[in-house]
């Protein structure tokens, strides 16, 4: 009834049948998440961190007792992989002990829960430090930025049979496109 009232959803039988389409396909994200969630109610927070005089902060929202949770109802992808990586990295260097806890599917793995485990709070601030340096440097000079490409890159890279070879070939496809639909290097 929310969806068909903010106009999100048709009216009448195909809504109720586009409705239906959509929650089995988000069903096993649902039923993994309701099960690592156990009942617990997500809150924001407010996280800082200093690195070299600078103080870095954020709000984190999704957080649970026992992580920081993060949905995305399909394969990750370069741009979520970064998001989903800051926020690890900013609580990580907080202090504040939160694994980040993600769903998405996994090839051979499932949705998910999976985790990555806090970073150590003396180790994160020398990752922030580089990320820093980067954007000083992206003040002064375009940087290269491919998140698409080098998430390719790194998924065929690191998979199981991988290798650099496939990685630069995966890249190479997603930069110049596959003739039809998008293409990183031309944004």
């Amino acid at each position: 009834a929310g969806l068909r009232a903010r106009a999100m959803l048709a009216a009448g039988a195909s809504g109720r049948r586009m409705f239906a389409e959509v929650r089995e396909q988000v069903a096993e994200y649902v039923e993994a998440f309701e099960r690592w969630r156990a009942g617990a109610e997500p809150r924001s927070l407010q996280v800082e961190a200093t690195v070299d005089g600078l103080r870095v902060h954020g709000q984190l929202t999704d957080v649970y007792p026992h992580g920081i949770a993060r949905v995305r109802f399909d394969e990750q992808s370069g741009p979520g992989a970064i998001r989903a990586g800051l926020d690890w990295l900013l609580a990580s260097a907080a202090g504040t002990g939160l694994d980040l806890v993600q769903f998405h599917l996994v090839k051979g793995a499932g949705v998910g829960p999976h985790v990555r485990p806090a970073l150590d709070p003396c180790k994160a601030p020398d990752a922030l430090r580089r990320l820093l340096e980067l954007r000083r440097q992206g003040l002064r000079e375009p940087l290269p930025f491919a998140p698409y490409s080098s998430w390719d890159y790194y998924q065929a890279a690191t998979g199981e049979r991988g290798s650099l070879e496939k990685g630069a070939a995966a890249a190479a496809k997603r930069w110049r496109g596959a003739g039809r639909g998008f293409a990183e290097g031309e944004g």
